[in-house]
């Protein structure tokens, strides 16, 4: 029998959910807005009347799909500007619109989108063709937007393959990370797609022009000028003061950075350029602010982790691949952090009782959490809301838990 107090629960649990609800409703609502005015007005405007004539509503129903690909495409870019996401976050009013923490998320729907009516935009323009009295082969390959259509779809594939396949993502990270920069190459293509006249208006002008690039070029514009600051900061005096060695191919790696602030539970971005010159990984921050140093805790576990802990003197046995010995290194490597960015975990004094659940490697942001925690209880400098913590940790083995924390 459902109490009171359990449906009270029950409803501010589904209030937490609501920011999300409203963000999904209102990112289905644009995309039905543009999918359907963008068919009613291709349709009812007599200047592509010959086109509708000819092709029915197959024109209409692919640019309708081309508005909403291009919407998600902006959304996609606007989605990788983290700074300006970590900022939108002390907001609460945005915060409480768009959920912030939210933007992977908001990521893959986005190429889901994308892949789902690009698909409706294909099959509708091969239908086109086949309604021409011209070669098929010629319209769909030799056209400009026949070629540049066909290449879309092959950096589309090559995208989405490699970022779905969790193998590929999780042991792999090298060929995802390497894939995705030919997302520059997707929206290059994109912006001139439409870009050659192929449906002309029955009056002048007769080329109607392309429109992706007004999507575009905002999002574009905020994730350069995102690139420039990251590039800065990046860039200010950063040293690594100390590695230490756990259990489970764990290795501490403790910076020091004058000029960086940051709070429990976010997060960093990390590159070392001998290991590679383009890949940034996100890592945890493990420590806590009153600590004066930065740690964080990088299992190896792939391609660059292990190449990165072998910089820094670890050594793995050949056969099992396992972590077995440390050598200090005569110098460490030079390294680069850019951050800090936001997290989920971050809001944990904005309530009264806290549970943390983590897993193995998982569990790093309440490393931070923990300590800051601790610090707030034997040095108060502020009023702490929290009045209960539940902790659930899961590992293999008990001292990686003991050093983790």
């Amino acid at each position: 029998m459902i109490t009171s107090v359990n449906m009270l629960k029950l409803l501010k649990y589904y209030f937490t959910l609501l920011p999300e609800c409203i963000f999904l409703l209102i990112w289905l609502g644009i995309q039905c807005y543009l999918f359907t005015d963008t068919f009613t007005g291709f349709k009812k405007n007599p200047s592509f009347a010959s086109t509708n004539a000819l092709t029915g509503s197959g024109v209409a129903l692919a640019k309708a799909c081309a508005s909403v690909i291009n919407f998600n495409a902006a959304v996609l870019v606007g989605s990788m500007c983290k700074i300006g996401l970590s900022w939108l976050k002390r907001i609460p009013m945005i915060n409480f619109i768009f959920p912030v923490d939210r933007y992977l998320q908001l990521h893959r729907i986005s190429s889901i989108s994308i892949g789902l009516f690009s698909l409706i935009h294909t099959i509708a323009h091969y239908i086109n063709y086949s309604k021409i009295p011209t070669s098929w082969l010629s319209l769909a390959v030799l056209t400009g937007p026949g070629a540049t259509g066909h290449v879309l779809w092959l950096t589309l594939i090559l995208i989405t393959t490699t970022s779905f396949i969790k193998k590929i993502k999780r042991w792999k990270f090298e060929v995802f990370w390497y894939c995705h920069y030919v997302s520059f190459a997707f929206l290059l293509v994109l912006s001139f797609h439409g870009a050659f006249c192929f449906v002309k208006r029955d009056s002048p002008p007769d080329c109607p022009g392309a429109k992706t690039w007004k999507w575009l070029i905002g999002p574009v514009s905020f994730f350069i000028l995102e690139l420039l600051i990251k590039t800065l900061r990046s860039r200010r005096f950063t040293f690594i003061s100390k590695v230490i060695i756990h259990q489970s191919d764990v290795v501490e790696v403790q910076i020091k950075k004058p000029s960086f602030i940051y709070k429990p539970g976010q997060y960093v971005q990390l590159k070392c350029p001998e290991v590679s010159l383009l890949q940034w990984h996100p890592f945890t921050i493990t420590s806590a602010p009153e600590e004066g140093f930065i740690s964080l805790h990088i299992r190896a576990v792939g391609d660059w982790t292990k190449k990165f802990s072998m910089r820094l003197g670890a050594k793995f046995d050949g056969k099992s691949g396992k972590l077995t010995n440390y050598e200090a290194p005569e110098q460490l490597p030079d390294i680069l952090i850019d951050g800090p960015y936001g997290s989920v975990s971050e809001n944990y004094d904005k309530f009264e009782v806290a549970i943390c659940i983590g897993a193995g490697i998982g569990q790093t942001p309440f490393s931070s959490i923990l300590k800051s925690m601790w610090y707030s209880l034997t040095h108060p400098y502020n009023s702490l809301k929290l009045k209960k913590v539940l902790f659930i940790q899961i590992s293999k083995e008990i001292q990686v838990n003991l050093n983790l924390i």
